[in-house]
């Protein structure tokens, strides 16, 4: 059988057709031998002579500072909007709900109402956490009654023994022992209750480091 060849239109190189293509789409798509070809093409394309931009050449329509791009929709210094002070009738309010504006975005009503468990500020810290490990792709999971029961395991206090303040003076939040960042799971085993303080101050270092750290601090 007879081997379909093409020349490049760039490099003019022959460049024979793959046998996984079809004929008829190699012969209607295939016009480069390499991606070289093909970037040195769109760079001719991109930069043509009509559509480069030269040193120092001025613009044929330059926008002024505030000003809009057509006449119709230039802003003109002083002008008030047309619904400035009105107020919309009730027809027209009633008309609009029933088709589905103004809706809460808050409450029972809304539609992001999870049964009041977003009241809870424990439930925005473990979902910070679940955001944080999706993204890094780390694994593990906890809930936030796994969340609650370690810290009262911890009597409510930081978890840095040189810290020791107890919560409502301070509110606890999550730190990872190995941090996320260095490849830490969210696993309830692999987090401690700080406060926001220590917490920042740990940032993605060890215990060790972090006490080390500390202790240099406070000398």
């Amino acid at each position: 059988m007879k081997t379909l060849t093409k020349n490049c239109i760039v490099c003019g190189k022959k460049f024979a057709k793959p046998s996984v293509e079809s004929t008829k789409n190699w012969e209607k798509r295939h016009r480069f031998c390499s991606v070289d070809c093909v970037n040195e093409w769109k760079r001719g394309k991109r930069f043509s002579p009509k559509t480069e931009f030269k040193k120092g050449q001025k613009a044929i329509n330059p926008i002024k500072k505030g000003e809009r791009k057509g006449i119709k929709t230039e802003f003109k210094k002083g002008q008030t909007p047309w619904n400035k002070g009105k107020k919309m009738s009730p027809e027209r309010y009633e008309k609009l709900k029933k088709a589905g504006f103004f809706k809460p975005k808050f409450g029972k009503k809304s539609g992001n109402w999870k049964g009041g468990i977003t009241e809870n500020k424990d439930y925005w810290v473990v979902a910070k956490a679940k955001r944080r490990t999706l993204r890094l792709k780390n694994g593990g999971t906890h809930t936030v009654k796994e969340w609650n029961d370690l810290k009262e395991k911890h009597n409510y206090i930081c978890a840095n023994p040189f810290c020791k303040k107890k919560e409502p003076e301070i509110r606890l939040v999550q730190d990872h022992i190995v941090s996320l960042k260095r490849g830490g799971s969210n696993d309830i085993k692999n987090i401690q209750p700080f406060c926001k303080s220590c917490n920042s101050k740990k940032h993605t270092k060890s215990l060790c480091e972090f006490l080390a750290a500390y202790k240099q601090i406070l000398i």
